[in-house]
């Protein structure tokens, strides 16, 4: 199974690279605009991250017992719920003229509490231990 893993992320990190030629090609014959050059780019960059860091945590991964998948659970509720009320509070600020974001800098910004808070409630919850 760890043969067969290990193999999937190869070929992830390889398409990754496949991107990124591309996308090397793509600017430097300035074939295609630069938003499609920038998505490959992105693309390929994102692939090479994401099997580069699996592949280094699959090899480090222990067995996950009910303890840990309850925090896991709670950790990502916890963040959930943080995200809402993130939400809630930047909709009323906009409502009532405090704020005046654009949607990408919003979107960034939720996005961003998003992840901050699943890891940052998970890795709580794991040094405090259980939930009662």
């Amino acid at each position: 199974m760890k043969k067969q893993n290990s193999l999937k992320y190869n070929l992830i990190i390889a398409l990754g690279i496949i991107f990124l030629v591309t996308a090397g090609f793509l600017i430097g014959f300035n074939r295609r605009n630069a938003q499609i050059s920038s998505s490959v780019l992105s693309i390929g960059i994102t692939m090479i991250i994401i099997g580069i860091i699996r592949k280094i945590r699959q090899s480090e991964l222990v067995k996950k017992d009910e303890r840990i998948k309850k925090l896991s659970l709670y950790g990502l509720s916890y963040s959930w719920i943080t995200t809402f009320i993130l939400i809630t509070v930047l909709f009323w600020f906009d409502y009532f003229g405090f704020l005046n974001i654009t949607t990408q800098t919003y979107y960034s910004i939720v996005f961003a509490t998003m992840i901050i808070s699943a890891i940052a409630f998970q890795k709580f919850l794991y040094n405090k231990g259980d939930i009662e």
